[in-house]
């Protein structure tokens, strides 16, 4: 590779790796306000989330435009590849740090999909809930003991409560 490029692939892979550490530090975040079911915190936290989300998608974007300008095949996809053909300090400097990228964005994918089901188990927990109190079970029909200590099917009808 020649210097220019070293400096500017250098910079690129830097500025990325800052963005997914931070994302990582955000994630971790959301998963601790997610636990501790602490609303206001991740109130706090969304925008910043989806600032560092679009941020991270531009520059990988930047990056992966720069390097097909630059003649790497494939662009990001071929990068490591490229950067294990190539001999030098900085080349292997260029590719631990790009290692290091490739292992941060793989913590961020486990921990946004940990959070997205925290979430998902969340909303199905409040969906029954609100269903409860409507007076909605899940079927239609539900059994109900009688007087005779028999179970009797009973159209679901009333609600719990009237807000």
């Amino acid at each position: 590779m020649t210097n220019e490029l070293d400096i500017e692939l250098n910079r690129l892979l830097e500025s990325l790796s800052m963005a997914s550490e931070k994302m990582s530090d955000v994630l971790k975040m959301e998963h601790e306000y997610l636990t501790k079911y602490n609303r206001e915190g991740l109130l706090t936290i969304i925008d910043e989330k989806k600032q560092l989300g679009q941020l991270t998608e531009t520059q990988t974007r930047t990056l992966h435009k720069h390097l097909t300008q630059k003649g790497v095949a494939n662009g990001v996809y071929g990068l490591k590849k490229h950067l294990k053909s190539l001999t030098g300090s900085d080349d292997d400097q260029l590719l631990t740090l790009w290692l290091n990228i490739e292992s941060l964005i793989e913590k961020n994918k486990t921990y946004n999909e940990r959070n997205g089901a925290i979430v998902e188990l969340n909303r199905k927990h409040a969906q029954r809930s609100l269903d409860v109190l409507r007076g909605q079970t899940g079927s239609p029909v539900s059994e109900t003991y009688g007087a005779d200590g028999y179970t009797q099917k009973e159209k679901n009808t009333r609600n719990i409560s009237i807000v």
